[in-house]
C-alpha cells in the first residue's frame, strides 16, 4: 500500500495481471500488462526526477546523450530517450535500462508484427522492474524482489499462433 500511495499515476491492475500471466506462460500478456506499468513508471520518474533536475544538470545529459532536438527545440518524448536519460543522470542503472530496452523491442515486435517474446525477455524485465518501484516510491528493498516469477506447469500451449491449425482442421471437415 505503501509503495501504491507514493507513485500517483501507477495502476497496480496490470502488475497483477502481467505476473499472473507470466506464471502461466501467457508471454504475450503478460509482457503487455507490464510494459503498462513501465511506461506508467517511467512517467511518474521522468516527471517526479528527471524534469526536476535544474536545468544545467539536464541539459549536461541532454548534451552527453548528444540528443538530436526537433524543430520546435522541443525534447523527443520517445519512452527509449526517456530510459535513456534516466540511465546516463543515475536515476536507473544500466542494467535497467538494458533490460527496459530489450522488452521494448519485444514488445514493438509483438504489436507490430504478431511475435511472440521469448520468456526469459518477460524474467528480465520482472527482475529488473522492482528497480523503478524502488526509486520511485522511495522504498528500499521492497519484497518484490523476493516474488521470484515462477512458472506453472508446461500445459503444452500451441506455440505458432499462425492459425496453421485451423487450416488443417478445416481441411479435414
Amino acid at each position: 500500500l505503501l509503495i501504491i500511495n507514493a507513485i500517483s499515476n501507477f495502476s497496480p491492475f496490470f502488475l497483477i495481471h502481467g505476473y499472473s500471466a507470466m506464471i502461466y506462460q501467457n508471454k504475450s500478456d503478460a509482457l503487455n500488462n507490464l510494459w503498462i506499468v513501465i511506461e506508467q513508471l517511467t512517467s511518474y520518474l521522468w516527471d517526479n526526477y528527471f524534469l526536476v533536475l535544474p536545468k544545467s544538470k539536464s541539459d549536461e545529459f541532454k548534451n552527453k546523450f548528444k540528443l538530436q532536438e526537433n524543430i520546435t527545440g522541443k525534447l523527443s518524448d520517445s519512452i527509449w530517450t526517456k530510459h535513456r536519460l534516466l540511465m546516463l543522470s543515475n536515476i536507473i542503472s544500466e542494467d535497467c535500462f538494458l533490460a527496459l530496452t530489450s522488452a521494448r523491442n519485444k514488445r514493438n515486435d509483438l504489436v507490430h508484427d504478431g511475435v511472440i517474446p521469448d520468456y526469459s525477455v518477460i524474467e528480465d524485465l520482472w527482475k529488473n522492474m522492482h528497480e523503478l518501484f524502488e526509486k520511485a516510491s522511495g522504498v528500499d528493498s521492497i519484497r518484490m524482489r523476493q516474488l521470484v516469477p515462477l512458472k506453472a506447469q508446461d500445459l503444452g500451449c500451441q506455440e505458432n499462433y499462425n492459425f496453421d491449425e485451423w487450416v488443417a482442421l478445416t481441411n479435414n471437415l
